[in-house]
């Protein structure tokens, strides 16, 4: 059966295309929108190798005419997106961000974007939103899959189709099992590594083996439509039940990659789902689907540079709609001259542009060689915006802060990322090794990484205590309350056994140790975390005859704070904005309060440490940051919280070693 044109295959991308760009603009609502690549990667297979296979077939294929179609069909508009990212890098990115776009344009020149991004953060980090060339790594994946097809195809393909299909079956299952095996591994990395990927574009090179042996249709009617429906209510399904925390790729990647196949199989035009699909709003859509995708993650990213905090959903949804406006006229006036020699799909008639196939291979290799050149230069600085000279780079100033943190919690000693290995590393006796030079309080404070913002405070203001807390631990260490971003579950088993070992340490040392008065509790527990039975449990666990209980509330939160100020450093001022308080109200409500004081635990407000009386604040009037990230406090931000916890604690009984310090430095009224 020949390739003809089939609309509802542009019907098809249409719905791939407009949930990628949704879910880039941040709607809820198409939290898996991102699958909408996996159903790209499909239907390139299908198109792609029906194309190959069926000139082959005929013996008309031609390696140099097929690259030909292929710079024809990817170029031009790549070319054009890339050139209007450089000016507005140009005006709006900062030094960091300026340097990872100049890396960036030299990988895509290459196709190897996906091996760069791979290398830089997961596709689902925040940091991601920031980078204007994120979503080229799809095209990396397509064009490396596509140096090796046509030679399997013209080196296996003699021996006829039946071994062929069994070779490209194999290959299939062998991706396939890389990608799970892998993705166990480094999820980041089989998210953009080809190999791990080239499965879904090879069941859509076996659907169009399906396709060109049948004589005529194998499955028709009610069947052919209910089969195609299924593939719909897989791909759509995936849209709206994925999310970023669905593990992926992964098998759950079958069930968009075998709807998308279900689709190509069985919405012939005599189908429901066909006729559907091939709606003129549909196709329109699905003709300017390639340039759509180009123009979207561009407009995204120089939006979010360009603002201090996330533009409004209507102007993503603006966007959006530009990046419709845009592709169909680089559609009309850049994508169609170029692919008139050839091509497939509505292919307006008029003048071609660059008809010989010398001056498109000119035209390729010069343009990719001068964007891998500019890149280059723009790198190592040798083209820089003047606007960024002189300035105090950001990215230096966040990394004196996190080490100073780092010095404050004292990593490797005290807190342990991971905690797995802490045996034979703990040195957190209060007055000993790094603590030498500070006064011993009877204090033992226990929990994760925001426990050790607790010690870090009290060393701010020149005290040490006992420390019995790492990163991730929960305070009840059998009730799993741990949050770490892992899905491997024999990982985090480990990581959970590490915790519950340092907590039974911990606690037999506060047992055995009468200098130890007092027992710190200090987590950040989950949304639903915190519940009666998960507090009850902590306060079992940690009641120790004769050691008083002090609760410290959640902290106040300031989401995404580091990408808001890698935006704020092209700004004169640091405006304020509100800090997150739903952990900190889940923390003092008042079954919690009730439940403390059953236990005859006290509870420390840590919003009235870290806030001001009028506002609460990342910052000092100074530009000082107070947080090193959302939510974890930087030494300026435990310096001035410990002093305030002077204060407040007075000479009362909210914490009775402080108090007993404070007397003992003469701060309390006789």
């Amino acid at each position: 059966m020949s390739l003809t044109y089939r609309p509802e295959i542009d019907g098809l991308r249409a719905l791939a295309v407009l949930p990628v760009i949704l879910f880039h603009a941040g709607l809820n609502w198409f939290s898996g929108g991102f699958v909408g690549v996996d159903v790209f990667f499909v239907i390139s297979g299908y198109l792609i190798g029906y194309i190959i296979l069926e000139k082959q077939a005929a013996g008309t294929f031609s390696l140099l005419e097929f690259y030909e179609n292929r710079a024809r069909r990817i170029l031009p508009a790549l070319f054009i997106v890339i050139l209007s990212c450089i000016p507005m890098a140009w005006f709006w990115a900062d030094a960091a961000q300026w340097e990872s776009f100049s890396d960036s344009l030299s990988w895509v020149s290459f196709f190897g974007s996906n091996h760069f991004f791979w290398g830089q953060s997961g596709y689902f980090a925040e940091s991601a939103e920031l980078k204007p060339l994120l979503h080229t790594w799809s095209l990396a994946v397509e064009e490396q899959y596509y140096l090796i097809f046509p030679l399997i195809v013209l080196g296996v393909f003699r021996f006829g189709f039946r071994r062929l299909s069994a070779l490209l079956i194999v290959l299939t299952i062998l991706s396939l099992t890389f990608c799970l095996w892998f993705a166990a591994r480094d999820p980041d990395g089989s998210f953009f590594f080809a190999p791990a990927r080239v499965w879904e574009l090879l069941i859509g090179a076996l659907c169009a083996i399906v396709h060109i042996r049948q004589t005529e249709k194998s499955v028709t009617g009610t069947a052919a439509n209910l089969l195609a429906l299924l593939g719909v209510a897989m791909v759509v399904g995936s849209i709206f039940a994925f999310d970023p925390a669905t593990p992926f790729p992964s098998l759950w990647t079958l069930v968009p990659v075998i709807g998308t196949a279900l689709i190509i199989l069985f919405a012939t035009s005599d189908t429901w789902i066909a006729k559907a699909l091939a709606v003129q709003p549909m196709v329109a859509i699905g003709l300017i689907s390639y340039s759509a995708y180009l123009w979207h993650q561009p407009l995204f990213a120089f939006a979010r540079m360009r603002t201090i905090e996330d533009p409004e959903p209507s102007v993503m949804m603006g966007l959006a709609a530009l990046s419709l406006v845009l592709a169909a006229i680089t559609w009309r006036f850049i994508e169609q001259p170029f692919r008139r020699r050839k091509g497939t799909g509505l292919v307006r008639p008029g003048r071609t542009w660059l008809p010989k196939q010398s001056q498109i291979f000119s035209m390729a290799i010069a343009g990719l060689l001068s964007f891998a050149g500019l890149g280059q230069l723009q790198a190592a600085q040798f083209v820089y915006p003047s606007r960024l000279d002189g300035r105090s780079h950001l990215a230096e100033h966040l990394a004196e802060i996190d080490k100073g943190r780092l010095d404050g919690v004292r990593m490797g000693k005290c807190d342990f990322f991971p905690t797995i290995g802490w045996q034979g590393k703990w040195e957190c006796a209060a007055g000993q090794g790094a603590d030498a030079h500070l006064q011993p309080i009877g204090i033992a404070i226990v929990g994760d990484s925001h426990a050790n913002d607790k010690a870090m405070m009290l060393r701010m203001i020149g005290l040490s205590p006992y420390s019995f807390a790492s990163s991730g631990c929960p305070i009840t260490p059998k009730f799993e309350n741990a949050r770490w971003n892992i899905d491997n579950e024999a990982q985090v088993k480990l990581l959970l056994d590490a915790c519950f070992d340092l907590m039974e340490f911990g606690k037999a040392e506060i047992a055995a140790n009468n200098d130890i008065k007092e027992i710190w509790l200090s987590n950040r527990f989950s949304d639903d975390a915190l519940t009666d039975e998960a507090l009850t449990a902590a306060l079992e666990y940690w009641s120790i005859p004769g050691k008083k209980l002090v609760f410290f509330s959640h902290t106040p939160e300031f989401p995404r704070l580091r990408r808001k100020l890698r935006r704020l450093e092209n700004h004169q001022e640091w405006p304020s904005y509100k800090p997150d308080l739903r952990l900190y109200r889940l923390s003092t409500r008042p079954r919690i309060r009730r439940l403390l004081k059953q236990y005859g635990a006290s509870l420390i407000d840590v919003k009235s440490l870290i806030c001001g009386e009028q506002v609460c604040d990342y910052k000092t009037s100074d530009r000082e940051l107070l947080f090193t990230d959302g939510a974890h406090m930087s030494p300026i931000g435990a310096r001035i919280a410990g002093e305030k916890l002077l204060t407040l604690t007075g000479c009362g009984t909210l914490s009775p070693e402080i108090s007993k310090h404070n007397k003992a430095r003469g701060a309390c009224a006789e």
